[in-house]
């Protein structure tokens, strides 16, 4: 085969090929090492981000930012009322999740701010400083 047509060839192999590659901001979010994914066991978007705040002890969720790509940097890590568990095929996950104390649950006419987990366990929030 003649070298030129071997190249051109094999520029038309290579052009066609697309790779797929995701830009992972490092506000990112990470939960065992994997992105968080955009939805769990209870909803998507806010519900999972409140989920993580409560999980970390950071109150609730401020704000939260959706991006998509994260199949191609390894999949995601997805809650699950147990726990959580790697998932390959996730591909919306956490940009970015702010957490604050306020807008916390007061209960009993107590004025102790207390987090409540997924899990129904409660915390009051001056113990966890």
């Amino acid at each position: 085969m003649d070298k030129p047509i071997l190249f051109f060839t094999l520029f038309i192999l290579m052009s066609s090929i697309a790779i797929v590659y995701a830009e992972i901001p490092p506000t990112a979010v990470k939960v065992n090492g994997y992105l968080l994914d955009w939805c769990s066991h209870v909803g998507c978007g806010n519900t999972t981000a409140n989920i993580y705040c409560a999980r970390t002890g950071q109150g609730m969720m401020d704000a939260a930012e959706k991006g998509i790509g994260a199949k191609a940097a390894g999949g995601t890590w997805t809650y699950s009322s147990t726990g959580g568990y790697y998932n390959p095929n996730g591909d919306e996950y956490f940009t970015y999740i702010s957490c604050n104390f306020t807008g916390q649950l007061y209960i009993g006419g107590t004025t102790t701010p207390l987090i409540v987990y997924s899990n129904g366990e409660a915390r009051a929030w001056h113990s966890m400083l």
